[in-house]
């Protein structure tokens, strides 16, 4: 059922995405800066939980509340893209390692933002981390690798990558109570979420063997 919401709040994304672009056309940049702040307004104020989930079902209460959270994430990726943010970075490799791991230690050590009771996507702190790791990996050379051992076990690891998608929040929801980075969102946690999930695509794979289920894993 969350693979399929996954499904769903990517196509209400982009819907909404190209409602504004062409509603508002010359101030779409502006509509979506206020919609970010807005929508961390609710978060932090707790009315969405409070107020708008209070009261119903976990599965309803946890799926509408991750297309709402997951809002900051999608305007922020979009942001990254349309400003050119990955060229600037690529021209400041070093600076932009530096500080990005700077930032993603401050936050993940320190309580610099507060927490917030909601889906995987509430809070401003995630935001900001994922920001980080995504500009770390964009400015590593990857493409200055020739040794083909490397090449190979960089596409070994990035095999998968849809079951990753698909799996992630269902084996964090069920492995917090087994292994406590997980619960705790330590970096070492992402680590074993991803083997797990890599894991069971791989079983996956050979299960369904060439049928078109398959496909759900890689």
């Amino acid at each position: 059922m969350n693979q399929l919401w996954f499904n769903w709040n990517s196509i209400l994304g982009i819907f909404l995405f190209v409602l504004i672009i062409f509603i508002f056309k010359k101030h779409f940049i502006f509509i979506l800066q206020i919609m970010l702040i807005l929508t961390y307004i609710v978060q932090y104020s707790g009315f969405n939980y409070k107020y708008i989930f209070l009261g119903c079902p976990f599965h309803y209460r946890y799926n509408i509340g991750f297309i709402f959270d997951s809002i900051p994430c999608e305007i922020t990726g979009f942001f990254l893209s349309f400003y050119k943010l990955f060229n600037v970075a690529k021209s400041q490799r070093i600076k932009t390692v530096i500080f990005s791991l700077l930032i993603y230690y401050l936050i993940s050590n320190f309580e610099v933002f507060s927490n917030r009771k909601g889906t995987p996507y509430q809070g401003i702190n995630l935001n900001i981390q994922s920001i980080c790791l995504i500009l770390i990996f964009t400015v590593l050379p990857f493409d200055k690798i020739e040794k083909k051992y490397i090449l190979k076990l960089i596409k070994i690891i990035n095999n998968y990558s849809a079951g990753v998608f698909y799996l992630h929040v269902s084996i964090r929801f069920y492995f917090a109570d087994i292994f406590d980075d997980i619960k705790k969102g330590t970096f070492f946690g992402i680590i074993i979420t991803y083997i797990i999930c890599y894991f069971i695509s791989y079983i996956g794979t050979i299960l369904f063997g060439k049928t078109l289920f398959r496909h759900l894993f890689i």
